[in-house]
């Protein structure tokens, strides 16, 4: 009697089904044919390995990624390029109205002057 309390103790450890289940994982049996030669449960073995692996995945996240996902944001798109000569001028729709208007100005003034000379 004291033998199979102390089995049944021993199939309760999760040390006993983390070793027990890595065995299955090694071997070729079937989970039926592994569970019935060493006397072991089929729902019992079912059962710890699913407790095991959700026990592991918990664990193999980091603080960092627990419940969160990285979101990207995608890159920009100009609303409006202006190109003269080797440069170029991206306008998106955030771009403040004045500084725009100072920026052409300068690339006129600048053309003017190549013109010019």
């Amino acid at each position: 009697m004291a033998g199979t309390q102390q089995q049944h103790r021993r199939r309760q450890s999760r040390e006993y089904w983390k070793d027990t289940i890595a065995q299955h994982e090694s071997s070729t049996e079937s989970v039926a044919d592994f569970c019935e030669t060493r006397d072991i449960g089929v729902a019992s073995f079912y059962a710890w390995r699913r407790r095991i692996r959700s026990e592991s995945a918990a664990t193999d996240r980091t603080d960092d990624d627990a419940g969160f996902v990285e979101i990207r944001q995608p890159a920009r798109f100009s609303a409006l390029r202006i190109q003269c000569g080797d440069f170029q001028i991206d306008v998106d729709d955030h771009m403040n109205d004045t500084l725009l208007l100072r920026v052409l100005r300068s690339v006129q003034s600048v053309a003017c002057s190549r013109e010019g000379a």
